[in-house]
Order: C-alpha cells, then sequence, then structure tokens
C-alpha cells in the first residue's frame, strides 16, 4: 500500500465518520487455512486411491510380511516377490515368503516396492531409483503392493513433485492405480502397459 493511498483512505474514512458522527475503524480480514492434521490427509489419500481402482489396507510394520502373505494367498500367488532397496531388509521369511531384490523377470508375478510421497488430492503416489529396476518392480509384475508410510502423505500432487527440482533422482515414476487404457470406442483395458492389480499398504510412522 502507497503512501498516498494510505492518506487518501484515512481521509475519506474521516469524512465519513464526520457525517455519520461515528468512528469507523478499518479491519483487515485474514482468510486462515487450517494445515490439515495427519489422519484426514489419510482418509484423503485412501478416498482417492480407492477411486483409481487401487485396493488399500493399514498395518504396522511388523505385520507387514503377515498382510503381504494374506495378500499373495487370497489370489493365489506364489510367495515369491521382487523388493525394492528400502523394504528387502524386512524379515520376509517369517511369513514363508521369499523376498528378492533384482530386476523383475516375466515369471514374477508380485512387485512391492516403497513410495517416496503420494499425494492425498489426486493418489498420485511417487517411486524413484537410482537403478532402472528399481521402477521395474514397480510396473512389469501384474501385482503391485506400494508401501506407503503414513508420513509421506502429503496434500497435493505439486507438494509430491515440489522437492524433486532440487535434487532430481536418476528415474522417477507417478502412478495411482492398476494400469488402465481404452481405445477410440471407449472400451477400457486394465494392465495393458502395467500392474492389473495394485494394493496399497499404509505403514504407521510411530512404528
Amino acid at each position: 500500500m502507497t503512501a498516498q493511498f494510505k492518506d487518501d483512505r484515512d481521509a475519506v474514512l474521516a469524512e465519513l465518520a464526520s457525517v455519520v458522527d461515528v468512528v469507523i475503524t478499518p479491519v483487515l480480514e485474514v482468510a486462515v487455512v487450517a494445515a490439515p492434521d495427519r489422519e484426514s490427509l489419510i482418509s484423503q489419500f485412501i478416498a482417492a486411491a480407492e477411486d483409481n481402482a487401487a485396493i488399500v489396507s493399514r498395518a504396522q510394520k511388523k505385520t507387514l510380511p503377515t498382510v503381504v502373505a494374506d495378500y499373495l494367498r487370497a489370489r493365489q500367488l506364489p510367495p515369491t516377490i521382487v523388493c525394492t532397496d528400502d523394504w528387502i531388509n524386512i524379515d520376509w521369511k517369517v511369513a514363508g515368503i521369499d523376498a528378492q531384490y533384482r530386476a523383475p523377470v516375466s515369471e514374477d508375478t508380485c512387485g512391492v516396492s516403497g513410495v517416496k510421497a503420494a499425494a492425498a488430492d489426486s493418489g498420485a503416489m511417487l517411486v524413484t531409483g537410482n537403478t532402472p529396476h528399481e521402477l521395474t518392480v514397480s510396473l512389469l509384475p501384474p501385482y503391485h503392493i506400494a508401501i506407503v508410510n503414513e508420513a509421506v502423505i502429503v496434500p497435493t500432487t505439486a507438494d509430491v513433485l515440489a522437492p524433486l527440482a532440487a535434487a532430481p533422482p536418476h528415474t522417477i515414476a507417478l502412478f495411482c492405480g492398476p494400469s488402465r487404457t481404452a481405445d477410440i470406442e471407449q472400451t477400457l483395458t486394465i494392465g495393458a502397459h502395467g500392474p492389473v492389480a495394485v494394493h496399497v499398504i499404509i505403514i504407521s510412522e510411530n512404528i
């Protein structure tokens, strides 16, 4: 605000006050938007992910192998997974799972990857890697399990992408759920260029 504008405004207010015989005090209204709490972000993310046809569950870190084993068993999948490096050191064998850190091959049915950030508004999830197979774990096997620490859920997709500008990783991918495409007649095909099913497991940051 310039000094001249301020002086003019004060002069107008003073003139109005003299006419109506009241004191007029200018009030500056500031819109205060409360930051969303953690549970609100998680609930919003779950709703968005489910809208994108992903299956979402919550688990403690120590029960993760059992949750994954139950998922594989329910879909009659073999108890073998390929993992990104951030989850290979979990004790998968306690649930009878053979976890391997390598590039997936055509025989692999399930990939398990950690998620670096997730957007509550869209359900978009970010995976990154310094080797190409860090991304192929989430792209090539027909079943993908995405592990999301609740601490990495942020309000918007822009919030997911913003940190990448300062330190871009070697490779990145954003996904929201099972891959899908449609032809000119709008016939939807699931799994045309990626997983046919995505299971998101949200892990508590306190575990």
